[in-house]
């Protein structure tokens, strides 16, 4: 398993959960990513998805998750989604994407 923990911000891990379980328009802060393989945590990165990136969340289905991350939008495996975990704004007090 490939991983990246968080960065140095302080993070309320009571606030985090899943990008997956994410509802459409929910916003938070990317807290850390821990997914199966070192070609995809390589990928995420290269994306700009890595631990104190804001996150938006466009649309969720059993299959994809379609995100923006530092104004760029990415769509992943559900599964991979499973595996970036987010600090939510609304829960948390991250401020918002802009």
């Amino acid at each position: 398993m490939a991983g990246v923990p968080g960065n140095n911000q302080a993070v309320d891990m009571n606030h985090v959960k899943p990008l997956s379980d994410l509802e459409r328009s929910q916003e938070g802060r990317i807290a850390a990513i821990q997914v199966e393989t070192p070609e995809e945590l390589q990928c995420l990165t290269q994306a700009g998805a890595v631990p104190g990136a804001q996150v938006y969340m466009m649309h969720a289905d059993s299959r994809h998750v379609l995100f923006f991350a530092h104004d760029v939008e990415l769509a992943v495996d559900h599964k991979i989604a499973s595996g970036i975990l987010v600090e939510i704004a609304s829960m948390a007090g991250v401020q918002t994407v802009s």
